[in-house]
């Protein structure tokens, strides 16, 4: 009733003011017929030139909005406000909001500002900043810069957790003092992932130079899939604005069979394997948060000989991961059941070196031409390929200088290496050549979880004699180190087998919970 009597007054003083038809076009501020097009113009009484007519502005209403989808309080109950027709007979409204903001989502963002009723919601005249990932602001972010190398994952994060106060994400960020006390926002933005997400409190503002900040984590993990996100803010500052990291969930329990001699596999516990050493080391393949694979452990099953009916017998039992090392061999009769188990999402290591012993696992993929044969190269380094992926950049990869296995050599143990011949090359993934004749000695399959290194030596590694022949190596607390290369006078450390193959391990445990036999997208089957 209050706001109907203003109306009337100002209806009157108008009436009084302007005696004119108020159907008319009109001018107000000076007695003088608006432009041709204008209901209304606003003048006054100076004179101007360069087309200026006024040495004032508008003063548009300032209102208190309550929603940018209701008229309110420019309509003054819910009913009317809401009601269908009120909403389309005032599309064109215009009010300055001076109400409080929400930036809860991009479907109720509401700022201060200009807005215009479109016949559903208020739109701002001036757009509303773009967003960053999922963070809204009404205005520009202060400048504050993040410091990535800071980033730190705390807390162990396992499967069906739901995270706690342990589970945070804290990074350094720095910002000038002339922003000192602006409100900061970081989130954790993970495309996909609507498990567990990580953000800052409300209300934590700049100090001026370097500070910590922590990000909560809440939700609850569904899967082992790791999570892979992306540090974002409000920051008006672009340097460093999207900052990587990754939540490592803690793998399952998985069986892993070897089969070779000795210290050619890991699952052989014998005091020589180096290679069992570096899988049983709780820095590397442990079920600390802070191991560089987090996994609650391996089920260690090792033999020396297969016969075809133990291969289709091994194969049928569902191992998550297989690897074939020296001597051992594999005949053609094992190939449909070796391939079914990869169909199925099995992970097959294969590692030989003997020509009648390789062909059985290539040809089980790609057909009988497909064929190994004695590489020329003999015994000496292969160099790693720069393929961008998680072997060759992989976890391990990170003490290395550039953090890549890339240009890295890995050395077979004196004996021979098998290349392979007539591999369709767009089905695989190279990883090395042979140095003289050019043929493929390590690759995997683009599709299936196959991998093949033409070498049964590989993970040869005896605590004796380590400057002989055996190329993989750890240090005392079983971790990978680069190892002494047989025909090197000099006795440089400079072969990588170690870390080549703690990457392809790692690589085998997220596939075999990602895409294996027994699970499925990080959920068991």
């Amino acid at each position: 009733m209050y706001s109907k009597k203003i109306f009337l007054v100002l209806g009157i003083v108008a009436a009084t003011i302007f005696p004119l038809d108020l159907s008319a076009q009109i001018t107000i501020g000076a007695k003088e017929s608006p432009a041709q097009g204008a209901i209304l113009q606003l003048k006054d009484e100076g004179v101007y030139i360069n087309g200026q007519t006024a040495s004032k502005g508008l003063g548009m209403p300032r209102v208190a909005l309550v929603s940018n989808s209701s008229l309110k309080p420019c309509l003054e109950t819910d009913v009317e406000a809401n009601d269908a027709n009120n909403k389309a007979s005032h599309i064109g409204l215009c009010v300055y909001n001076v109400g409080a903001e929400n930036t809860a989502s991009a479907e109720t963002q509401l700022c201060k500002g200009l807005h215009v009723w479109n016949g559903q919601k208020w739109t701002p005249l001036k757009p509303y900043p773009a967003p960053n990932y999922n963070i809204l602001e009404c205005g520009p972010g202060p400048d504050f810069t993040i410091n990535c190398s800071t980033i730190s994952i705390n807390g162990s994060y396992n499967y069906n957790q739901t995270l706690s106060s342990s589970n945070t994400v804290t990074v350094s960020i720095t910002s000038p003092s002339s922003e000192v006390g602006k409100k900061i926002v970081l989130k954790g933005y993970s495309e996909g992932n609507s498990e567990i997400t990580f953000s800052t409190d409300e209300g934590i503002t700049l100090t001026g130079g370097t500070q910590t900040v922590t990000l909560r984590g809440s939700g609850t993990i569904s899967s082992y899939n790791y999570k892979d996100f992306v540090l974002v803010s409000n920051s008006s500052n672009t340097t460093n604005s999207n900052c990587p990291f990754e939540v490592r969930v803690t793998l399952p329990t998985l069986r892993i069979v070897g089969v070779g001699a000795e210290n050619y596999q890991p699952a052989s516990k014998s005091v020589n394997s180096r290679s069992y050493s570096l899988m049983s080391s709780a820095a590397a393949f442990g079920s600390s948060s802070t191991a560089v694979v987090p996994t609650s452990g391996f089920n260690f099953v090792s033999y020396q000989y297969r016969s075809d009916a133990e291969w289709n017998a091994l194969f049928a039992s569902k191992p998550d991961i297989v690897i074939r090392s020296f001597d051992n061999a594999m005949s053609n009769n094992v190939s449909a059941t070796l391939k079914t188990y990869l169909e199925a999402g099995g992970i097959f290591i294969d590692l030989n070196d003997n020509n009648n012993k390789s062909n059985a696992g290539v040809r089980a993929l790609y057909g009988t031409s497909a064929t190994s044969s004695t590489d020329s190269g003999g015994a000496g380094p292969r160099t790693i390929e720069n393929v961008n992926d998680e072997i060759v950049n992989g976890p391990f990869s990170k003490p290395l200088i550039g953090s890549t296995l890339a240009g890295k050599t890995w050395f077979e143990d004196a004996s021979l290496t098998q290349g392979i011949q007539n591999v369709p090359l767009d089905q695989i993934i190279i990883y090395s050549y042979s140095p003289t004749n050019g043929l493929v000695v390590a690759f995997r399959d683009k599709k299936l979880n196959y991998f093949y290194i033409g070498d049964g030596g590989f993970l040869s590694g005896y605590l004796r004699a380590e400057t002989c022949c055996y190329p993989f190596q750890v240090d005392s607390n079983n971790m990978p180190i680069a190892a002494y290369d047989v025909y090197d006078v000099n006795q440089v450390r400079n072969r990588y087998n170690s870390y080549f193959f703690a990457n392809i391990m790692a690589w085998a445990l997220r596939q075999a919970t990602t895409n294996g036999i027994n699970y499925s997208n990080g959920i068991p089957k």
